[in-house]
C-alpha cells in the first residue's frame, strides 16, 4: 500500500486518464477490477445507489436514505461486533500470521505510578499532587456555586413543589425529530 506522497508522485507520472468510461471512479471500465460483479450490472461499486434517484419526490428520497442509514448502522454495528469476537479469538489463540495475513499488535505503553508506593516514597509530591486536584476540584465547585441554573429538572421540581405550580411557572418547548414513514396507499 502506498503512502499518500508515493501516491502523489505515482499520480504525477501516470496521470488519470482524461477520457473515461467509468464515470464514478475515473478509470476506464475495461481497467477497473472495482466492477459489481454479483448483480451484474455492468458498473463500479463507486456507482450511486439505487437510493440516489433525483428524479423521486425528495420525501421518498429521504425515507430511502434514512431506510438505508439505519441498515448501514445495524450492519456497522454487527460487523464491528464480528470483528471485535475474532480478533479477540485469534489473539487468545496466539495466531501471529496465516497465508498473507499478519497479526499487527501496536503496543502503547504508559507509566501508571502506585499511588500507595507514590505517596509512601514521595510524600511531598504525592501532597502536591493532592492539593493541586483539590483546588481544580474547588474552582469547579466555585464556578458552579457563582452561577445560575440554566435549566431545571423538571422531575426533581414537580417532587418539590408539585405538578400545577410548576406548570403555571413553565415555558413550553416543543423540540422537532422528522423521521418519513412509508404508508402504501390503497387503491380504493
Amino acid at each position: 500500500m502506498m503512502t499518500a506522497a508515493e501516491e502523489q508522485a505515482d499520480l504525477k507520472k501516470n496521470p488519470l486518464p482524461e477520457c473515461s468510461t467509468c464515470l464514478h471512479c475515473y478509470v476506464p471500465e475495461a481497467e477497473c477490477d472495482l466492477r459489481d460483479e454479483e448483480d451484474n450490472k455492468d458498473r463500479c461499486e463507486y456507482a450511486p445507489d439505487d437510493d440516489h434517484d433525483d428524479t423521486l419526490p425528495p420525501m421518498e428520497q429521504a425515507f430511502r436514505v434514512q431506510t438505508r442509514i439505519e441498515m448501514l448502522q445495524d450492519e456497522l454495528k454487527r460487523l464491528q461486533g464480528r470483528s471485535s469476537a475474532l480478533l479477540e479469538k485469534i489473539v487468545v489463540s496466539k495466531i501471529e500470521t496465516e497465508g498473507p495475513y499478519s497479526l499487527i499488535d501496536k503496543k502503547r505503553s504508559v507509566r501508571v505510578p502506585d499511588p500507595v508506593k507514590f505517596k509512601e516514597m514521595f510524600p511531598e509530591a504525592y501532597a502536591a499532587i493532592k492539593q493541586e486536584d483539590v483546588d481544580r476540584a474547588m474552582k469547579k465547585i466555585d464556578e458552579i456555586l457563582a452561577s445560575e441554573l440554566t435549566n431545571i429538572p423538571v422531575k426533581r421540581a414537580e417532587e418539590l413543589i408539585g405538578k400545577i405550580p410548576l406548570t403555571k411557572i413553565s415555558d413550553e418547548k416543543v423540540y422537532h425529530s422528522y423521521s418519513i414513514l412509508f404508508a402504501e396507499v390503497k387503491p380504493s
